[in-house]
């Protein structure tokens, strides 16, 4: 069986040239969530790409299968031609999370995101100790490991198979690991990771070590990093605009508000007329993670109101600081066309 998998190894080396395969890495990952996901980038050179579909993303433990039967493209750069970053793929680490997606099926779901489901372990990733690998099968051993990172919650107490998993990547060139392998892995807390939180690469030189990485406030699948430490502090929320200007058409019904989000929260936004007459108000969107989020006035009055400026106010509860704010901010309406 080994025989076997060292020869399917080596014919994807071969398919492989080994400039593609540096630029493929791991680029983000989560232990505690509903559905675990490891984010892989691509950096090679302009206009390059290369398909994943053989590949494996892998915890080792569990069952494991390539990625997809059908083409899987990630790219150098990002295509106008998707609705999707082509310079990411989402893999999460069991069958059934997320509808499998590829090059033929596209956005699916139409998240903005090309994600890929894949037969792991049932559990996912440990949010104790574990590693994530790509690799051009499922054993450690054979010299196909592409990209690798370790992670721990520094409890003392390795576990004997993810050391020889960690040993074997570090034998291979793609980990730097110590005697103590807990001490050369990215230091997830002593509970793991939070459920908002995520292992980030950073944007530095890779020297395949925990130095490469670091836990972060925000989860950011299908897009760039958001690197932070820390606990919160300053603003709840940020507005991404001070003002909207919104060009009507007949087919207007909704009005998107981007906000950017510091921490955990419940959001409402309120639309006003000129005179102070509340005209719409959303639900309370609740418990919001960090990152990206937008409101939307959805309304039949983006439709019909007047042309004019209306004021708008956003406002969070963060129940972790136990801290209320409000902003306001200006949204105009221009005449439908």
């Amino acid at each position: 069986m080994k025989t076997k998998l060292l020869l399917i190894g080596l014919v994807l080396c071969v398919c492989f040239s080994e400039e593609a395969l540096a630029g493929l890495s791991i680029n983000e990952f989560v232990t505690n969530t509903e559905n675990d996901w490891v984010e892989l980038c691509f950096s090679g050179g302009p206009g390059e790409s290369m398909d994943v579909s053989p590949l494996f993303v892998t915890c080792y433990y569990g069952s494991n299968m390539r990625l997809s039967q059908e083409p899987v493209t990630i790219r150098s750069e990002d295509s106008p031609d998707t609705p999707w970053d082509d310079r990411f793929i989402v893999v999460y680490m069991h069958a059934g999370a997320s509808a499998t997606e590829s090059d033929l099926s596209g956005d699916i779901n139409g998240n903005g995101i090309l994600e890929v489901s894949c037969s792991n372990y049932s559990a996912a990733l440990w949010n104790s100790e574990g590693v994530v690998s790509i690799d051009t099968d499922d054993d450690p051993e054979n010299g196909g490991i592409i990209d690798f990172a370790a992670y721990s919650n520094m409890d003392g107490t390795p576990n004997k198979a993810v050391t020889g998993y960690i040993r074997c990547a570090s034998a291979a060139g793609q980990w730097t690991a110590a005697d103590d392998v807990q001490k050369s892995s990215i230091d997830i807390g002593a509970n793991g990771l939070n459920g908002h939180f995520s292992v980030s690469r950073l944007p530095v030189p890779d020297c395949n070590s925990s130095a490469d990485f670091a836990v972060t406030r925000f989860q950011t699948p299908g897009s760039e990093n958001i690197i932070s430490s820390g606990e919160p502090a300053g603003d709840v929320f940020k507005l991404r605009k001070g003002r909207i200007n919104v060009r009507r058409d007949a087919a207007t019904a909704s009005v998107e508000v981007p906000l950017f989000v510091n921490e955990e929260c419940s959001l409402r936004l309120r639309v006003f007329s000129s005179t102070g007459v509340m005209l719409y108000s959303t639900g309370l969107a609740r418990d919001i993670p960090p990152g990206y989020f937008s409101l939307y006035w959805e309304s039949p009055s983006v439709a019909t109101l007047p042309a004019g400026i209306y004021p708008v106010l956003v406002e969070a509860v963060s129940r972790e600081r136990k801290r209320a704010q409000r902003k306001k901010f200006l949204i105009v309406l221009g005449r439908k066309r």
